[in-house]
């Protein structure tokens, strides 16, 4: 939850502001404190399709990177 908080913030501060809602909806749907009833395959379906989505996220960040030679 708290790094989806922390990605929120870092995509407002580069006016990505629709990523950031994401990013702050995503901290909600992952907090630890109150329980979201999705059942099973749906709560699958969204960790998988998250993870996904975190893993070509962080590759394209990496290219865009300044200090990337590519």
């Amino acid at each position: 939850m708290l790094v989806f908080v922390f990605l929120g913030f870092k995509e407002l501060e580069k006016e990505n502001q629709n990523i950031a809602y994401l990013y702050f909806g995503l901290a909600i749907l992952f907090q630890p404190f109150l329980k979201i009833a999705l059942g099973r395959e749906l709560w699958n379906l969204v960790d998988v399709v998250v993870g996904i989505w975190l893993m070509i996220s962080a590759f394209q960040s990496d290219k865009n990177h300044p200090n990337n030679p590519n």
